[in-house]
């Protein structure tokens, strides 16, 4: 499904310019895992895992619960590129049995962070709100800074994982690298 340029630019321009400073209504955790789902649409994977017939797109989240169910419920009955949407906990200390293309990494998680971006294969969007999580090893980081969610974006690291982040998602970050 290809969604206009402008339908896009003008849902991430409301997300970060027009929504007030979080209130009670709308937490926090809430705008991230409406960020890492939208994620999808501003991604594109160069390997077949997004192209295979059937399978679906899978989100995984690492550490932070209260992401978890909001990703859930926010991808439920969702479909990203005509595909189902799946949503998965990766337990500690377990190893990754899925392919994850996107996967958040709570700034909560136990393991050290090293540790977790060791066992990803180089196609896996890495996102996590952790601190200069974008300058060690991630590729987006999502940091609550002045009442509002900036995306910080390692672009370089997301090419070299073979992820081609679109430019509309791009001009709204801080590159770093």
């Amino acid at each position: 499904m290809h969604i206009p340029l402008w339908k896009s630019l003008l849902t991430i321009f409301l997300l970060i310019f027009v929504l007030p400073p979080l209130s009670h209504a709308t937490t926090l955790a809430q705008v991230k895992a409406a960020f890492i789902f939208k994620f999808a649409y501003y991604a594109s994977w160069s390997d077949d895992t997004v192209n295979e017939n059937n399978s679906p797109l899978n989100f995984c989240v690492a550490g932070s619960s209260e992401i978890l169910e909001l990703l859930a419920l926010t991808a439920e009955n969702e479909r990203v590129y005509q595909k189902p949407v799946k949503v998965m906990e990766l337990e500690t200390p377990a190893p990754i049995k899925t392919h994850c293309h996107i996967l958040f990494i709570g700034h909560d998680y136990p393991k050290p962070i090293t540790t977790v971006l060791e066992q990803f294969p180089m196609n896996t969007l890495l996102v996590s709100d952790i601190e200069d999580f974008s300058r060690n090893g991630g590729m987006i980081e999502l940091r609550y800074l002045e009442g509002k969610l900036k995306l910080f974006i390692n672009y370089e690291k997301a090419k070299r994982a073979n992820i081609q982040i679109r430019s509309a998602l791009l001009a709204l970050a801080i590159i770093v690298e």
